[in-house]
C-alpha cells in the first residue's frame, strides 16, 4: 500500500485512543533499500510496558514488531520523531482536512528534502 501510511496510522491512532501517532523518517528495506523517507506508524506500551510499532503500511498488511527492533532496522533517530496522542491526531486532521504529515520537520521528511 505504497503511499498510505499516514492515513492508515492515523485511522489507527483514532480507532485506538492509547495508541500514539509517530511520523519519523525511516530508511527503506528490499526495494527501497537504503532511501530515506517521510512514514508514520503507531507506538503502543502493552501492560508488560513492552513498547510495540504497529506499521498498518507494511508490503503484507500490518507489522508488529518490538519498537527498538523497529527503530534499529529502520535507522530511526529517536529522537527525530514526532507523536501525536489521540486527542493531538483527532485536532490535525480536522484543522488540515488530510492525514498527516502536519508538522514542518515532518513535511521536509514526505518531500525528500
Amino acid at each position: 500500500m505504497k503511499g498510505e501510511c499516514y492515513r492508515l496510522a492515523a485511522q489507527l491512532a483514532q480507532e485506538n485512543p492509547e495508541y500514539r501517532l509517530v511520523h519519523a523518517e525511516v530508511t527503506g528495506e528490499g526495494e527501497i533499500e537504503g532511501i530515506r523517507y517521510g512514514h508514520a506508524f503507531v507506538r503502543f506500551t502493552d501492560e508488560w510496558l513492552t513498547e510495540w510499532v504497529f506499521d498498518p503500511s507494511g508490503p503484507n498488511g500490518m507489522v508488529k514488531m518490538a519498537w527498538e527492533i523497529y527503530f534499529r532496522r529502520g535507522k530511526i533517530n529517536p529522537d527525530e520523531i514526532i507523536e501525536y496522542t489521540y486527542e493531538e491526531v483527532i485536532e490535525n486532521v480536522l484543522n488540515h482536512l488530510h492525514w498527516g504529515p502536519w508538522d514542518e520537520k515532518a513535511l521536509k521528511w514526505h518531500h525528500g528534502e
